[in-house]
C-alpha cells in the first residue's frame, strides 16, 4: 500500500496536535453508552483514571463505558480484593465525585471542544 505524501503529512498533523485536542477536549455524555468511565474526559474535574489511579488499579473492570457501570442502585464498581481500612477512605471519596448524572438521554455521547460555549 502506497501512502501520498499529502496524507502522510495529514496524519502527521494530527499526530502532532493530539495532546492540544486531548487537553482541550470533553465528552459530553448523553446516553452514556459510548464514553468510558476510566478512560474518556467526561467528568468536570477530569479524567477518572488520572484523578484516582489508586482507585482504578483496585477495580477489576477498566474499560467499561459508563452505561455498563452505572445501574439504579448506584455504581456497579467490583474490586479485585477487599479493600484495606486506609483505601475505603479514598474509594469514598472517589464515590463523591462521581455521583449519579442527570438521567438518560436519547442522543448519543459526543466529544466537546472546551474552547467555546458550543463545543465546535
Amino acid at each position: 500500500m502506497t501512502h501520498r505524501s499529502g496524507q502522510r503529512s495529514l496524519w502527521r498533523s494530527i499526530r502532532n496536535l493530539w495532546n492540544e485536542v486531548k487537553y482541550n477536549s470533553k465528552v459530553k455524555v448523553l446516553d452514556r453508552r459510548k464514553t468510558m468511565f476510566w478512560k474518556d474526559n467526561w467528568h468536570e474535574k477530569g479524567n477518572l483514571e488520572e484523578l484516582f489511579p489508586d482507585v482504578y488499579n483496585l477495580v477489576t473492570f477498566q474499560s467499561g463505558f459508563i452505561a455498563a457501570l452505572w445501574t439504579l442502585q448506584g455504581w456497579n464498581l467490583n474490586f479485585r480484593r477487599h479493600l484495606n481500612n486506609w483505601e475505603v477512605q479514598r474509594v469514598a471519596e472517589f464515590l463523591n465525585t462521581v455521583e449519579p448524572s442527570n438521567g438518560l438521554q436519547t442522543r448519543e455521547d459526543i466529544l466537546w471542544w472546551t474552547g467555546n460555549n458550543r463545543g465546535v
